[in-house]
């Protein structure tokens, strides 16, 4: 209906919907195809919105592909076509807002690139974004982000910290994904700090819960638990 009618809004709109169904079940090549289809479209439209999301979705794959300098040019391209300007209406339709993910993907390429105090700082200017916009999804989703960079800097208390309001929040929301996400990272920190028992069943608990909806992410989760078990003996 989008072709027919030659709406860009409505055919961006519809390809976001293909990539990220894709992204969930793990399909990389129905990703990288939605995500073609809305660079092309954005280049021959030159429609404003159209090109964040397409940096936005470039970014991903990137992430996917472990091109961490491709991730971060395309993350800064996204913070320079919309700059302090936050689109509330955006967010609710891409699931987040385009210059918190710049700023979260941002983060995660800096930290592979050897910047870790860069890395902090957006992380920490993602989850300040994503309260002013108060979406309780966008907020989760910047807890989580933080934490991880934070779990990568081997910063248990901030970790801490970070997982309870992350599981909290998914509690009061029903965000379950991002409660076992929390539940991962937090019992990561947990463990590392000592109380090792607790902290591995949630650890546990968190990747059983994370592997019921979404296989983006395992990898990872299996990784911070790994390291739990390893650091703590078990």
């Amino acid at each position: 209906l989008a072709l027919a009618h030659d709406d860009v809004s409505a055919l961006v709109t519809a390809l976001l919907g293909v990539h990220n169904i894709a992204m969930v079940r793990g399909d990389g090549k129905a990703r990288e195809d939605a995500a073609a289809e809305v660079l092309s479209l954005a280049q021959r439209t030159r429609d404003p919105t159209a090109g964040l999301i397409a940096h936005l979705l470039q970014c991903y794959l990137s992430s996917r592909f472990g091109d961490c300098a491709g991730m971060w040019e395309h993350a800064q391209r996204i913070l320079e076509l919309a700059p302090g300007r936050a689109a509330p209406e955006l967010a609710l339709v891409l699931g987040e807002e385009p210059a918190v993910a710049a700023h979260q993907l941002g983060a995660i390429a800096l930290w592979q690139l050897g910047y870790p105090d860069q890395a902090r700082r957006h992380v920490a200017t993602a989850l300040t974004e994503a309260r002013a916009l108060a979406i309780p999804a966008d907020i989760a989703r910047a807890l989580w982000y933080a934490a991880v960079i934070h779990t990568l800097c081997g910063d248990a208390p901030r970790v801490v910290d970070l997982a309870t309001e992350l599981v909290d929040l998914s509690v009061e929301h029903d965000l379950q994904l991002w409660e076992a996400g929390g539940s991962v990272l937090g019992g990561w920190a947990v463990a590392m700090l000592g109380d090792v028992e607790t902290g591995l069943a949630r650890l546990r608990t968190g990747v059983a819960g994370w592997g019921r909806f979404a296989k983006l992410g395992i990898t990872f989760h299996a990784c911070v638990a790994a390291d739990a078990f390893l650091n703590t003996g078990h």
